[in-house]
């Protein structure tokens, strides 16, 4: 019986183009590609891993990867792509609120996720990840900010004031790498402001 992966994404509303075997490869997000200047491999964790862009970027260079997300569909597409890419990726369906912290990280990202959560609770899934970064390890942080531009939906629940997230690094066992502060519009022409960090642990 033959499988056409084409049909089955799109079952699941996602977008494929070409043969059943290419998978479209979303542009991983600068934040992520810099933080390999300071860690090049080891075990990494992908917050709201979604489609994966960032989890297959951490795997092809070598990286132990495990992606965690809420959404079936978004982890059926990566588990798939990283099949046909030759790559092993860890997929796991939850919510980072009830994740089981049992090890410590080389990498850890938390991209696109902090606003759609309650600040309490994505706050405690920063201290989680400071705690459980090995001695050299990063977090990647990427966010939405407060801005007097940015036009925010809904869904959106939660926002960084300015320089809040750097000052969530700012102690003596961090530090600082990269910092990013920029507005970005939409295609719809809506503006959103975000913030994102790569810190390293110094102990």
């Amino acid at each position: 019986m033959s499988f056409d992966l084409n049909s089955f994404l799109k079952s699941l509303g996602h977008d494929v183009h070409g043969d059943s075997k290419l998978i479209i490869k979303y542009e991983p997000m600068k934040c992520v590609v810099d933080s390999l200047k300071y860690v090049s491999s080891g075990d990494a964790l992908d917050i709201g891993a979604f489609r994966g862009r960032h989890s297959l970027l951490l795997a092809e260079k070598g990286f132990n990867v495990t992606a965690i997300d809420q959404e079936a569909g978004g982890l059926i597409y990566l588990g798939l792509s990283a099949d046909s890419m030759g790559l092993k990726v860890k997929c796991m369906r939850g919510d980072i609120k009830n994740y089981e912290w049992e090890r410590k990280f080389d990498m850890i990202l938390f991209t696109g996720v902090f606003q759609y959560m309650e600040k309490e609770d994505g706050l405690g899934v920063i201290e989680n990840m400071k705690f459980h970064t090995k001695k050299g390890g990063v977090n990647v942080i990427s966010a939405f900010q407060k801005n007097p531009d940015a036009r925010y939906t809904e869904s959106v629940v939660s926002l960084f004031d300015e320089g809040e997230l750097a000052g969530l690094y700012s102690g003596n066992d961090w530090d600082i790498k990269e910092t990013y502060d920029f507005n970005y519009k939409l295609k719809e022409g809506r503006i959103i402001n975000l913030c994102e960090i790569v810190a390293q642990n110094r102990c």
